[in-house]
This record gives C-alpha cells, sequence and structure tokens, in this order.
C-alpha cells in the first residue's frame, strides 16, 4: 500500500479514536524503545511493548493477539522483524534525527481502529559513539556536576567504551589520541591509557577515536571530560588536651 494511504489511514484511526474514546484505547499502553544513538551505516533495534491495564495494574499483552505496523521515515529500511512485528531492526544510513510511529491492532483485523499508538526518535551520528570512564585504586569514579574527583599523584586508567550494540565495528582498527590538559600528549592503538597527575587543579581530558572500517572508510569522534585533582589525605591525627580519668 503507498506509504501516504497508511498515512491517512492512520490519521483518521486516529480521529476516530479520539472522537469515540473507546474503552480499548484507554486500557492500552505502548512504550517504544530504541538502542541508539547508533553510528550512521549500523543498524538500530526498535522494540514496542504493548501493556494492559486492569484497573491500577498493568501486565503485559498477550504477544500473539496483537500485530504491531510501523511508519518509518523514507531512509530507514527494516532488516529484520520479530513475527509479531512488535520488534524490529533498521539500517540507518545517514545521519538524522528519525520519527518513528507504531501502531497496534489485534491479530486477526489489521484493518480496525489502533488499540494503541506509540511514539519515539533514532538518534544517528556520523560519529564513534561512546564514552569515557576513569578508574583509580581499582573503584570507578563517577562525574559530579559535570566533572571527575581525582587524586594527584595516583595512577589513574582512562578509558574510551565503544557503545556498538549492531557489532557495526567489530572487525575495525582504531587510533587513540589522548590529550590531558597538562600538555602531554599520547598516541594508542589501545582504547586505555595508565596516566598520573602530580599538580592539583582543573584539566580538561580530550581523546579522539579514529576507527578505520576498511581502506576507504573510517569514522572518528571527539570526547571529552573535566578532571578536578586533588592531593589526597594521607593521615588524620586526633588529640586531645583533655586526660579523662575515673
Amino acid at each position: 500500500m503507498d506509504p501516504q494511504c497508511i498515512g491517512a489511514l492512520l490519521l483518521l484511526a486516529i480521529g476516530l479514536n479520539q472522537a469515540s474514546a473507546s474503552a480499548n484505547q484507554l486500557n492500552y499502553f505502548l512504550k517504544v524503545t530504541t538502542d541508539g544513538p547508533i553510528t550512521s551505516g549500523a543498524q538500530a533495534t526498535i522494540s514496542a511493548r504493548l501493556m494492559v491495564r486492569n484497573g491500577s495494574q498493568m501486565h503485559p499483552a498477550h504477544p500473539n493477539a496483537f500485530h504491531f505496523h510501523w511508519k518509518l521515515q523514507h531512509t530507514l529500511s527494516i532488516k529484520w522483524r520479530s513475527e509479531d512485528s512488535s520488534s524490529i531492526s533498521v539500517l540507518a544510513p545517514l545521519a538524522n534525527i528519525y520519527d518513528l510511529q507504531v501502531w497496534v491492532t489485534h491479530a486477526d483485523c489489521w484493518i480496525c481502529l489502533p488499540v494503541a499508538i506509540g511514539f519515539a526518535t533514532l538518534h544517528v551520528t556520523d560519529s564513534v559513539v561512546g564514552h569515557v570512564s576513569l578508574m583509580q585504586s581499582n573503584s570507578s569514579i563517577d562525574p559530579e556536576a559535570g566533572s571527575y574527583q581525582l587524586a594527584t599523584n595516583t595512577s589513574t586508567k582512562i578509558s574510551f567504551i565503544l557503545y556498538d550494540p549492531s557489532n557495526y565495528f567489530s572487525t575495525a582498527s582504531y587510533l587513540y589520541i589522548w590529550r590531558f590538559g597538562d600538555g602531554s600528549k599520547m598516541v594508542t592503538n589501545e582504547s586505555y591509557v595508565s596516566y598520573i597527575f602530580h599538580t592539583r587543579g582543573v584539566y580538561h581530558l580530550r581523546v579522539e577515536v579514529l576507527a578505520h572500517l576498511n581502506a576507504f572508510q573510517r569514522k572518528n569522534g571527539v570526547y571529552t571530560a573535566t578532571l578536578n585533582l586533588l592531593d589526597p589525605v594521607r593521615a588524620i591525627e586526633i588529640t586531645s588536651n583533655q586526660d579523662n580519668r575515673v
């Protein structure tokens, strides 16, 4: 069926549903999730979960009782779908923020009014996707207010954690360029380095990731973090000038 016809029928169904305020529409809830953001050229998995409301209780709808219908932007193409189409895998060739729409009908009546309608967005970028992680003394460090609290004169493991849910980069080779904010620079093929900051202060860490997919295709990404270096407390001695005796 022509996509414009599908869109027109969907809008008509939405209008009829809103006008009738049917009990079915009030009893169902649709949650749509994606595994984005992803890099362009990779595949994303999009899933819709239909829940049934029974009073104050929510429970999953029977998987074989409903069918899921998707409306995607033209540059997205479906590469795989589950039996009831509640989950699909799409190829995203271009960077963009894609709007997704899904509606659910009873499995034995695809042209009936939808019992639920859901929306989501898929973020696709040309960059390598991931994040920076830091560790000191065998413990991970979480950022506070956008910066990391670290101790000086202590070995710090700095890692880049790749996010690649479809294994798009499984055969890629990598180059990492690390700049630590104190004028020092390192270039590695490994996704982690160990570094010691000797002086307290604020440092702006920068890592550039170069992923070579083949001889003609390369992707890159730049990630930064603010590091607040503090001198560690070596020891605390508490004394009292009172001698309590019984």
